[in-house]
């Protein structure tokens, strides 16, 4: 009776081990096919990106091949012509030179004088003489939405002009706050800010309220560190 049972007993310890190592088994081979479930799972990403790449590709081809003909009449060589009826001899030193949108008003810095001239069928026509700055005018710029225009002189001012009902310049304001020569004026695509810029490397801001521009803020050049990322800080 006792050998009987000594002999279950070992046949249930075996059986136990024989259990366990089919667990065990089973364990590694689901470990197993998940870490290929895994790799499957990538190996499918890396191929969805691929074929994305590529297919982005094509299109920038297509995209190419279509506007090819478009490039092509863009890049097309071409060469300049006088108009010689549009030439004009200066006995003053010229700076400055600015042309409206349409392309129908030409205005030149001669000098402390503004010369404004009427551009029609390839000939220029002088219509007008500005004296209104001391010093010689250094930039010109016609604003977007008008035919206005404002410029910078070595006297540190600057001058907004407009035109009249007779389609003369005035001066519509006078800007006053600068120490040296104004060499550089933006207009902001709105004309609500003419930022300016000159030789005591200062750049003033100029902001327009009220149909009129008054100084807002004022950056010294000369404080600003320079580091390797082109930051300024």
């Amino acid at each position: 009776m006792k050998f009987k049972d000594k002999q279950l007993q070992q046949k249930h310890q075996e059986i136990e081990q024989l259990q366990q190592k089919l667990t065990d088994e089973l364990k590694n081979l689901s470990i197993q096919n998940m870490k290929e479930k895994q790799m499957l799972e990538e190996i499918i990403k890396s191929k969805d990106q691929q074929l994305q790449y590529q297919q982005l590709e094509i299109q920038q081809l297509k995209q190419i091949y279509i506007f090819q003909p478009s490039l092509q009449l863009i890049l097309k060589p071409f060469t300049y012509k006088l108009i010689q009826n549009s030439s004009i001899q200066y006995d003053q030193k010229c700076y400055a030179i600015a042309i409206n949108g349409d392309s129908s008003i030409l205005i030149a810095g001669c000098q402390s004088q503004i010369q404004v001239f009427e551009f029609k069928s390839d000939v220029l026509k002088q219509t007008q003489l500005l004296n209104n700055h001391q010093g010689d005018v250094n930039t010109l710029n016609f604003m977007n939405k008008s035919n206005h225009f404002i410029s910078g002189s070595d006297d540190s001012s600057i001058i907004i002009w407009s035109m009249n009902q007779s389609n003369q310049y005035i001066c519509q304001q006078k800007l006053n706050g600068h120490n040296d020569s104004i060499f550089c004026l933006v207009l902001t695509k709105n004309e609500d800010l003419i930022i300016s810029g000159n030789d005591e490397y200062t750049m003033k801001f100029w902001m327009k309220q009220n149909k009129a521009y008054s100084k807002t803020n004022c950056f010294n050049l000369n404080l600003l560190d320079y580091n390797p990322f082109r930051i300024l800080l």
